[in-house]
């Protein structure tokens, strides 16, 4: 899942799964499909040890694939 937020040890987080979709996202190309790197940014790139994030449904929001 996704969280917009940094959390420690002892506090309430909020995690969005698949099928729900991640909002404050920038610069995304409507309809491709982002992945997640090593270093944990998304990037449109499988580089073979890429995570599937989810597809970009506007240039702000992700809806999120398993």
């Amino acid at each position: 899942g996704f969280s917009a937020d940094a959390y420690t040890d002892g506090q309430t987080a909020t995690v969005k799964i698949v099928g729900e979709q991640v909002q404050g996202q920038s610069d995304l190309m409507i309809g491709n499909r982002y992945y997640i790197q090593g270093n944990g940014n998304l990037s449109v790139i499988d580089d073979g040890e890429s995570i599937i994030a989810g597809i970009a449904i506007s240039t702000t929001a992700l809806l999120i694939k398993g």
